[in-house]
């Protein structure tokens, strides 16, 4: 084909970096929501009964926050009058709705008056013996109070969606400030609210320094192949145009983000990585005695159709994700896609420009590191005999066998390390309440106060006996329970 001159690659090269300029202003309007739902089109039939569960019993993004005493059992006046005055300060935020704790617990005062615990203690009621035995009583089996008493825990519910994430620095600070700095114990937190947070962290922390590492060694191994650091320079350049591009255009066209669409970002930088290997080593192999504006646009011309049809394959195939069930996948295509054209504009046009701006001895080196790993890499092939491929193709049937000892594990607490809070509350949860993941079970009578039919209340019996008898649940609750 005929190449492009070097005034018409400017002439696009300064169109590219204006279109990231003006797309700047769009980054901020990149929207990002971690919400489980998402990953399921609306009118999964399962979306739409979780939905009327929020709308019958309120908002099922709950925080579970384990208090650890360092006192002793918390079925002491101190240790109650501590959580009492926690779950005030609580449940006087904005947003939340409600709090479920040993504070919920149903006693009987000397009138023989029935209320919970928190309207005992908010009247100035005296936490009496005979009120610190029933609610030893009442939580024995219970998932508010641990078995032996030092570990409580505090549900609390919200009103809006919109209102978690600024409601959760306030809550932290409570806790922090009320327990855990007080000397009375530590804090520890779990629940869906617990670990939206936590993905969000990490993908914070992936931006800010896992990105970076991931692009130093790219550029490192951009370097041990060329060993000019003006040509990786060139090359970073446009690693970084092309996703501040795909950010620009992200935000311009409002995609909303999690941490699974996130990751196209990291596609984009690898695809934009090989696309300018494959041209600044083309580069680096012309023929000396060319200029290197003459070097440049032959190896523009060697390669420009291969990186486009490369490039245009690959964005097909990301866009063909928008046929998946998921429409975070189709997000996550969508972005790559984006990001696969951005590389390939980027990797022809500002990489040629800046790399012949300075001229570089990476085209005199002879024989160069990628000729010298050929050479070995040659000869160490004819130097193979039958049996050495047959060994390798045992090796591969056997790998190829191994396929059957994957395991599908769909537990987002795998995301995390065995180190992270996030786990080490869920370690605490199962140690005190043998709880890992609660699940909510929704029954529907379809008739006006169907729940309190006697074959109704006759079928839930049966279903909470089944629970009973399998040992892998550690505890079950329902209406029965306050019926009974």
């Amino acid at each position: 084909m005929k190449p492009l001159s070097f005034i018409q690659l400017k002439l696009i090269a300064l169109l590219i970096l204006g279109l990231a300029f003006a797309l700047s202003m769009f980054i901020p309007d990149i929207n990002y929501r971690s919400e489980i739902t998402d990953y399921f089109r609306k009118d999964n039939p399962e979306v739409e009964n979780f939905h009327q569960l929020e709308a019958r019993f309120g908002l099922q993004q709950t925080l579970l926050v384990l208090l650890t005493s360092e006192q002793g059992s918390f079925l002491n006046p101190h240790s109650i009058n501590t959580l009492f005055g926690l779950v005030q300060n609580i449940e006087a935020l904005d947003g939340v709705a409600r709090t479920q704790s040993l504070l919920s617990t149903a006693i009987s005062n000397q009138r023989q008056d029935t209320r919970s615990l928190y309207r005992h203690l908010d009247s100035g009621a005296p936490l009496t013996d005979s009120v610190l035995g029933q609610l030893a009583d009442n939580v024995s089996q219970s998932t508010l109070l641990a078995q032996d008493g030092t570990v409580a825990s505090i549900q609390i519910a919200f009103t809006e969606q919109d209102k978690i994430s600024a409601l959760y620095p306030q809550l932290n600070n409570i806790l922090q400030q009320q327990f855990a700095q007080a000397g009375h114990g530590t804090v520890s937190m779990l629940g869906p609210v617990e670990i939206k947070h936590a993905l969000h962290q990490a993908l914070l922390h992936d931006g800010f320094y896992l990105m970076p590492l991931v692009l130093i060694i790219g550029l490192g191994v951009l370097w041990y192949f060329l060993r000019s650091w003006w040509l990786v320079a060139s090359g970073a350049t446009s690693i970084i145009i092309a996703l501040w591009l795909t950010a620009g255009m992200v935000g311009w066209l409002k995609l909303t983000i999690n941490q699974t669409s996130a990751l196209a970002f990291c596609i984009a930088f690898i695809i934009a990585l090989a696309d300018i290997i494959h041209l600044l080593m083309s580069f680096t192999h012309q023929d000396p005695a060319l200029s290197r504006h003459d070097a440049m646009l032959n190896a523009l011309r060697s390669n420009f159709v291969s990186l486009f049809l490369t490039s245009l394959t690959t964005g097909i195939g990301f866009l063909s994700l928008n046929g998946s069930s998921s429409p975070v996948f189709a997000t996550f295509g969508n972005i790559a896609a984006i990001g696969v054209a951005c590389a390939f504009a980027a990797a022809v046009s500002i990489t040629p420009i800046m790399a012949v701006l300075i001229n570089t001895r990476a085209r005199n080196l002879e024989p160069d590191v990628f000729q010298r790993w050929s050479k070995s890499l040659s000869q160490f092939r004819s130097g193979l005999n039958g049996w050495h491929y047959g060994v390798f193709y045992g090796a591969s049937l056997a790998l190829c066998a191994c396929l059957f000892l994957n395991e599908y594990h769909n537990d987002p607490l795998d995301y995390f390390a065995d180190d992270s809070p996030i786990i080490q509350a869920t370690d605490l949860s199962e140690a005190a309440f043998g709880v890992h993941h609660p699940i909510s079970v929704q029954l529907d009578s379809k008739t006006r106060d169907g729940i309190y039919a006697e074959g109704f209340i006759r079928s839930v019996k049966a279903f909470e006996n089944w629970l009973e008898a399998h040992p892998q649940v550690a505890h079950h609750n329902s209406y029965l329970t306050v019926l009974t």
